[in-house]
């Protein structure tokens, strides 16, 4: 076996290691049962003078839609001549591509260029103990250095997550709903708050489903003396004028856009929509063929959202983690569903076969396991449940073998 060749610092307890970024990132778990939440402020805390960036930082928080929120942002930017940084997580098809800058993937020396830095900077101690994505939203600090706007999708939290360290120019907030609940509690309150907790000076909230989401953002805002706007800042004829654009994508993707948009509004763009033009939702929703849609939707709020979009007598491709509550998501979408296909995944946090296949099977619906043979292009099929399903779905490349 290759022994890993490291190069000492002048400080004892730091190491230089020739591991690269993917290897170093692989080395640590995706996901944690629990988490220290003292850690990484300490790190930041301890290192910021020396990622700091001067870029207005744009912190996108929610269970839903940041993914499009925080594209669509990044795009108005970046076509109004800014250099933008995007952090976006996880990753959907290489590894690589939750940090873009002007929606373009890094280039693999600047990568490694930030990746040393960082190496050289951390002791033995907090390498050990770093997780993946309190790695990665450090790496953006030093990738992101020279950007003019910095646009920071939140992980699974709110006031607690990585991204919230650094100071914000704008908070935006995107549905918030029932996800994680192991780690952000059991009620729409008590998610709601610890989400909206994270808000600076400056905050935009947009459509939610839940009422008392509003109302805790009103009070959180008064108590911290935060500028609190909505989607009403856009004019009737500036939502008028987003909605026949994008008429073709579902209702939810237009909020997320109109909200998208009324945040660049108060960074101080002018609203000029064309500058969205061709704008594409990798895996939201996103129609690849005549008869397949693939959406990385995991929860109840993602499924009500993309329901009243599907067709009648659709196939569902699916499979899921054991954390989520595929038991709420399955009987959402049932309506619209013909039958489900389990799609085999590689993943340790996948629910256990005969489990899902008896809860699709007790909510009336015809189950089996997807095969390579499987589609058919009479019938229209959605691919739904993860980034990890979306990913294996693609990777097989299995609508190219539709019969």
């Amino acid at each position: 076996m290759k022994s890993t060749r490291r190069s000492r610092s002048k400080n004892s307890n730091r190491v230089i290691s020739s591991v690269n970024l993917k290897k170093f990132l692989d080395s640590k778990p995706l996901y944690y049962d629990s988490i220290d939440y003292e850690f990484f402020p300490k790190i930041w805390t301890k290192y910021k003078h020396k990622l700091k960036t001067k870029a207005k930082v744009v912190h996108i928080v929610g269970t839903n839609g940041k993914g499009t929120t925080g594209k669509t942002i990044s795009t108005y930017l970046s076509r109004t001549n800014y250099k933008v940084g995007h952090f976006s997580s996880p990753f959907l098809y290489k590894w690589c591509d939750i940090w873009t800058i002007n929606n373009q993937l890094i280039d693999d020396d600047v990568l490694k260029k930030a990746h040393k830095f960082l190496q050289g900077l951390l002791n033995r101690d907090e390498i050990k103990h770093i997780s993946r994505f309190e790695y990665s939203t450090l790496m953006c600090f030093k990738l992101f250095e020279f950007m003019d706007f910095v646009v920071l999708e939140a992980g699974l939290g709110g006031e607690k997550d990585a991204t919230n360290v650094h100071k914000k120019y704008l908070s935006v907030f995107v549905c918030i709903g029932f996800d994680h609940t192991e780690f952000l509690g059991k009620t729409v309150n008590k998610i709601a708050t610890t989400k909206l907790n994270s808000m600076d000076k400056n905050m935009i909230i947009g459509c939610q489903k839940y009422d008392e989401v509003i109302k805790i953002a009103t009070n959180i805002a008064k108590q911290k003396n935060t500028k609190y706007h909505n989607l009403s800042i856009l004019t009737n004829k500036e939502k008028q004028k987003i909605q026949k654009y994008f008429s073709v994508l579902p209702k939810f993707l237009i909020q997320n856009i109109s909200l998208a948009v009324a945040a660049t509004k108060l960074l101080g763009m002018d609203i000029k929509i064309s500058n969205l033009k061709n704008l594409k939702f990798e895996a939201r929703f996103e129609q690849i063929n005549d008869n397949i849609i693939i959406d990385v939707g995991h929860n109840s709020l993602s499924a009500m959202a993309i329901k009243d979009f599907i067709k009648q007598g659709t196939i569902l491709i699916y499979n899921c983690l054991y954390d989520k509550n595929f038991k709420v998501i399955l009987d959402i979408l049932k309506p619209k569903i013909k039958m489900v296909y389990i799609l085999n995944i590689k993943d340790k946090r996948v629910v256990n076969i005969n489990t899902l296949k008896k809860e699709i099977t007790s909510l009336g619906m015809g189950v089996d396991l997807f095969e390579n043979n499987t589609l058919k292009k009479e019938n229209n099929y959605l691919v739904y449940g993860s980034f990890v399903v979306v990913r294996t779905f693609m990777k097989g490349k299995y609508w190219k073998k539709m019969i």
